[in-house]
């Protein structure tokens, strides 16, 4: 038996056009990628921001308005300073943002230095776990490069620097700049960083580091290129190399959002992780709770002796250090009596004790903690 299949007529021309189709450049690259790992790269596959709420969506220290120069503020930032005298700020969490985003770090000078001294600086920071960093396989003949990008605004032009360094023996650093081309406009930059030569120390350090820096006196600024966009050893006129001195004067604002670092040489959309996922990545480093109440129990220790009551604070999630920082605020009307704090704490719990009978008829209890393991 004979069987015939007819497959309805085509123009093969018409199908010829359809494959110089426009493909977008994303789409050409990744037609192009000569093996598997190119193209997950091209795509960023997975898990990839080595940045913690570089949406700057979490702050858990609750304030509105920072004026820290040097210190923590958002949940995973802080500022680092040196020398500067008269210089303050206010950094509030602002609701102006590029699209897709529902916050920034709001910067904004309200006393600049009358005169920069060369050993001034201020930058904005964030450290990262080495064990956070290993795929990045640096110190390896496979280290791989990353890039580094975010939205950032200012009523000031000019030019800026965002250094990324990494510590050992010596410190290496990568130090390159952005500039600021529109007044008030946000503006999208990417970094490409090259692979790096160093080792990063596979522990709970912070051994890899982005800083925007801010103020720069002359000790920072005077490499307007030689070692610049590559590693090097850390020298102090590299670190800020090319960065217009105190470029943050009176009444300027410098906002900063969306910040993403990720293995591979293509900046890709920013990370979208959930509230809770990106709380809990913070709790590791910082906590408090508090009832906001004088008198307001919060936690009450527990009898476990006759003349002996504890405290015992599970941490929402296990902190980077076994021993955090921790603050107890004991509430107005509790027994403090031989209040011992720090009893055997863990990365998993911290623990305290009064001595207190268990026949007195006054309680003993907390009405606020926080604890802390920042970088």
């Amino acid at each position: 038996m004979t069987v015939r299949v007819n497959k309805p007529a085509f123009n093969i021309r018409e199908k010829l056009s359809e494959l110089t189709q426009s493909i977008g450049l994303k789409g050409r690259a990744l037609m192009g990628a000569t093996t598997a790992q190119e193209a997950r790269d091209l795509v960023s596959a997975g898990r990839k921001n080595l940045i913690q709420n570089g949406d700057f969506r979490v702050n858990q220290r609750g304030e509105s308005t920072y004026t820290t120069i040097s210190g923590s503020i958002f949940d995973r930032w802080k500022f680092q300073k040196d020398l500067l005298s008269e210089y303050t700020h206010e950094v509030t969490q602002s609701s102006d943002a590029p699209d897709g985003f529902n916050n920034s770090l709001r910067l904004e000078v309200t006393t600049s230095e009358s005169s920069l001294g060369a050993s001034d600086d201020l930058c904005l920071t964030q450290h990262v776990e080495g064990q956070d960093c290993q795929a990045l396989m640096a110190g390896t003949k496979s280290a791989k490069p990353f890039t580094l990008s975010f939205w950032v605004k200012s009523n000031k032009t000019g030019i800026y620097s965002v250094t990324s360094t990494v510590s050992g023996s010596p410190n290496k650093q990568f130090a390159t700049t952005y500039t600021i081309n529109q007044a008030s406009t946000w503006e999208y930059k990417v970094v490409r960083i090259p692979p790096c030569p160093q080792t990063i120390v596979d522990n709970t350090s912070g051994n890899l580091s982005f800083r925007w820096i801010m103020n720069a006196g002359s000790n920072y600024t005077t490499a307007s290129s030689g070692n610049m966009h590559e590693w090097d050893d850390y020298h102090s006129s590299i670190f800020a190399g090319g960065h217009e001195a105190q470029i943050m004067t009176d009444g300027d604002v410098w906002q900063l959002t969306g910040v993403q670092v990720e293995v591979g040489k293509n900046a890709t959309e920013f990370e979208y992780r959930t509230y809770g996922e990106e709380l809990a990545l913070c709790q590791r480093y910082y906590v408090e709770d508090s009832t906001g109440g004088a008198d307001a129990p919060l936690i009450y220790f527990f009898q476990y002796a006759s003349s002996y009551r504890m405290l015992q604070i599970p941490f929402p999630v296990p902190m980077r250090s076994s021993n955090p920082t921790v603050v107890i605020t004991m509430g107005s009307g509790a027994d403090t009596t031989g209040l011992t704090q720090n009893y055997n704490t863990t990365e998993m719990q911290y623990k305290a004790y009064v001595n207190v009978s268990s026949t007195s008829a006054t309680s003993s209890y907390i009405v606020g903690y926080t604890a802390d393991a920042e970088l």
